[in-house]
């Protein structure tokens, strides 16, 4: 063979071997994409199961000093619902083996247990201590289910559960768990079907056709007198603001902007809607207290002065209150409107307000007549589980509804059997149970779930 012939050779050896090299490199990348993807759908679906799982237990834990049956009937609709989206989300992870059947079978057994309970409610029985029993049973599984599901959750978030991992990584979570036998037996054929439940419900076609209850008798103002109010909230010239895109729907704004900071208004009556600063907050120097005080102030400087804190978050350097309208009847009675509810954020550096939303006070607000309460402070006493034990006298509370619209309640500040606190809300035409919430506390504020 002469010397090119040695090099055509050489030269396509090399040619094979890169073209080879190529091929492997891409289906390597192919391989770590696939995934990569593949870990995230399985991120998702530990995000979804640990929330539908934390929804079980909060449904568990109020269910069980509802004492009224369509409370009871709402929860255990809400525990079905909750259980077959953990379902859902568990179906979608690598699980195999005992441990997962484990879960599946508690999460089966919980929905059917919730089906069986609204059956019986709808039959016209009542819940016994056995029942009881039995909700105390899932609770208590659920809790431990929900931490370690937390737990996993963590890892999954900071990337320190690969792909290769996740096969293994919910039966290293349920190794803790407790054996789940299934010892709650499903008695549902002595009742008929579960009756189709109609209700003012959070997808009402009334709801997006609403328009801002506060502002619709106020004047339409434009944009340059709208800008100067605004520029006076800021402390800072109207011309330091731009004009941005108006926002349309129920409740039109002016939007301007000035560096990190973002000001809404609304064009009828040019009402302060939100404000927004995303400057970064050094350190917390300010106290709850001192930050709430600066709060209470803007509110002044808003003219919404009527008004009652309720709970409140830190987050990021920001103590965020709510609060709700209080409106004050001819009689002299205080209502808590929480349907005209503000939040208004404050950098705990300095006290500045860098967030404010009055949305839901500018969508709900209105002159309210209130008719005669029919059901007494001492009556709605008795629909109060006799597991709580109630704090302080009750007062009068206007709640929403899922379908946005008001009842008009009893509010009673509980504790619960293992030092929960529980708020549970009393119509005053039905006297019967209408929410019942569990107050969360931690080291960020307080939270009503």
């Amino acid at each position: 063979m002469n010397r090119r012939g040695k090099i055509r050779i050489g030269v396509f050896a090399l040619a094979a071997v890169t073209v080879l090299g190529a091929g492997l490199t891409m289906r390597t990348m192919q391989a770590q994409e696939s995934e990569t993807t593949l870990s995230y759908v399985y991120q998702r679906a530990v995000n979804d199961l640990s929330g539908y799982v934390s929804g079980m237990e909060a449904a568990l834990e109020k269910v069980r000093y509802a004492n009224t049956a369509t409370a009871q009937t709402s929860l255990a609709a809400q525990l079905l619902e909750e259980s077959s989206g953990a379902k859902a989300a568990l179906a979608v992870l690598p699980t195999s083996g005992e441990n997962s059947g484990n879960i599946n079978r508690f999460l089966s057994q919980a929905g059917d247990y919730a089906s069986y309970l609204s059956r019986r409610l709808a039959a016209g029985s009542t819940l016994g201590e056995e029942e009881f029993d039995n909700l105390t049973t899932l609770r208590k599984y659920a809790e431990t289910l929900s931490e370690e599901l937390q737990k996993l959750e963590e890892r999954f978030r900071y990337g320190k559960v690969t792909m290769r991992e996740a096969r293994s990584t919910l039966q290293n979570v349920s190794e803790v768990l407790p054996a789940y036998g299934g010892e709650l037996e499903e008695s549902a054929s002595a009742f008929g079907e579960y009756p189709t439940l109609i209700y003012d419900g959070p997808f009402s076609d009334h709801i997006s056709q609403r328009t801002a209850k506060a502002t619709r008798d106020m004047k339409r103002l434009g944009q340059g007198t709208t800008q100067k109010t605004a520029a006076k909230f800021l402390g800072i010239e109207a011309s330091q603001l731009e004009a941005v895109t108006d926002t349309g729907g129920g409740l039109p704004c002016y939007n301007f902007t000035s560096g990190d900071i973002r000001i809404s208004m609304t064009k009828d009556g040019g009402l302060l809607c939100t404000l927004s600063n995303s400057r970064t907050i050094s350190e917390n120097k300010l106290s709850q207290e001192q930050a709430l005080e600066k709060a209470k102030s803007f509110l002044k400087k808003a003219g919404i002065e009527s008004t009652k804190e309720s709970y409140y978050v830190v987050a990021d350097g920001v103590c965020t209150f709510n609060f709700a309208w209080v409106e004050t009847t001819s009689t002299g009675e205080s209502i808590t409107c929480y349907p005209d509810l503000i939040k208004v954020g404050v950098a705990m550096d300095n006290g500045e307000i860098v967030s404010y939303n009055a949305s839901g006070y500018l969508m709900n607000h209105q002159e309210r007549s209130f008719d005669d309460i029919q059901v007494s402070a001492k009556k709605a006493r008795e629909s109060v589980s006799p597991r709580l034990k109630i704090q302080k006298d009750p007062t009068l509370a206007l709640i929403p509804t899922p379908g946005l619209s008001e009842v008009l309640c009893w509010e009673f500040v509980c504790k619960g059997e293992d030092g929960e606190d529980i708020l549970v809300y009393v119509n005053v035409e039905t006297g019967m149970e209408d929410r019942i919430y569990e107050l969360i506390e931690s080291d960020q504020g307080t939270l009503a779930i």
